[in-house]
C-alpha cells in the first residue's frame, strides 16, 4: 500500500513539474495579449512576432498528432506541428519553465493545426514530452553537382541572355525540388551577382509568391537542365565584359517515398550549387 502511495505521489509531482504561472507543461490555446503581468495571463519567453509580454490562456489542448522536424541542415531549428480538435486558435507551448508562442495556426475539414518554431533544446524536450521523434536531417545526394553556362560567349546590346544550370548526379539516384519560387517576375531558385568590367552592378529587387513545385529525378541516367533569362536580375543594356556569379538553391530528397509523409519530414537536404559564367556584350 505504501509503495502505491509513493508511486502515485511521484506521478503527480511529475505531472505538475515546471508549472508556469500555475499551468503544467503542455500545449495551450491562447487569447488576448497584454503588455505586462495580468491576472489569468502567463509570461511569454519566446514570441513569434509582435504581441505583448503576457498572454491569456483559454484551454489546454490534447493533440492527436505531434510532428517535430528539422528546418535546417545543421539541426538547430525545428518545426513543431500539432493536430487537435476545434475550435482553432493561436497556441502556446509550456515546457521546462519556458513558454513559447505559436507562429501560426490553421484548420482543415477534420481538425485544427498549431505551428511553432523551436530551437534544438526545446525540440528535444517537446519530443520527449509528447512521445514523438525529433526528426533530424542527414546529408542526401552528396555526389550531385552542377555546371552553369550561357549559350554564347559574345552578345550584341539588346540580345536576350539566358543562363542555364546543368544538374547531374553520378551517385545513387535522388530527387531535387524544381519550382516553388517562380510566381513573380523571375525564378528565385536562381540568384546572380553580376559585374561589368569589374564593377558590381545593382540587383533589381523583386518578390516571389511561391509557386508550384515538383521533385524531379536526378541520377546517373537522369540529368536535368534549368534555364532562366538574366535580365530580371540586372540591367544588361551597356557593352562590356561581364562576370556572373551564379547560385541555384534547391532541396534534395531520397529517390523513393513521399517527401511530405509524417515520418519523412527530416529526409530532406538544402543544397546550393554555385558557379561562374563570363561573356561579353558589344
Amino acid at each position: 500500500m505504501r509503495l502505491r502511495l509513493v508511486t502515485s505521489l511521484v506521478v503527480a509531482l511529475g505531472a505538475v513539474a515546471y508549472a508556469q504561472g500555475g499551468n503544467v507543461d503542455g500545449l495551450y490555446q491562447t487569447g488576448r495579449w497584454h503588455d505586462g503581468p495580468t491576472p489569468g495571463a502567463v509570461g511569454v519567453d519566446v514570441r513569434a512576432s509582435g504581441g505583448g509580454t503576457h498572454v491569456t490562456i483559454e484551454r489546454r489542448l490534447s493533440p492527436s498528432k505531434v510532428l517535430i522536424y528539422a528546418r535546417d541542415n545543421a539541426n538547430t531549428r525545428f518545426a513543431f506541428d500539432a493536430r487537435h480538435e476545434a475550435p482553432c486558435g493561436p497556441g502556446l507551448l509550456i515546457l521546462g519553465g519556458r513558454s513559447i508562442a505559436g507562429s501560426s495556426y490553421g484548420s482543415d475539414s477534420q481538425s485544427c493545426s498549431t505551428h511553432l518554431e523551436l530551437d534544438a533544446a526545446d525540440a528535444a524536450r517537446a519530443a520527449a514530452f509528447f512521445g514523438t521523434t525529433r526528426q533530424e536531417r542527414r546529408p542526401i545526394g552528396e555526389t550531385a553537382r552542377a555546371r552553369f553556362a550561357s549559350d554564347r560567349a559574345v552578345y550584341s546590346v539588346g540580345d536576350p541572355i539566358e543562363v542555364r544550370v546543368e544538374l547531374d548526379n553520378p551517385g545513387p539516384p535522388i530527387r531535387f525540388r524544381r519550382g516553388g519560387r517562380q510566381r513573380g517576375p523571375r525564378d528565385d531558385q536562381f540568384d546572380f551577382e553580376v559585374r561589368r568590367d569589374g564593377v558590381l552592378l545593382p540587383k533589381t529587387e523583386a518578390w516571389n509568391f511561391g509557386g508550384i513545385s515538383t521533385f524531379r529525378p536526378l541520377g546517373p541516367d537522369a540529368p536535368f537542365t534549368v534555364r532562366t533569362p538574366l535580365a530580371p536580375w540586372v540591367d544588361l543594356a551597356s557593352p562590356g565584359r561581364y562576370e556572373v556569379r551564379c547560385r541555384y538553391e534547391t532541396e534534395l530528397v531520397p529517390a523513393d517515398g513521399e517527401p511530405h509523409a509524417d515520418d519523412a519530414r527530416g529526409r530532406i537536404w538544402d543544397r546550393t550549387f554555385e558557379g561562374v559564367v563570363r561573356f561579353e556584350i558589344r
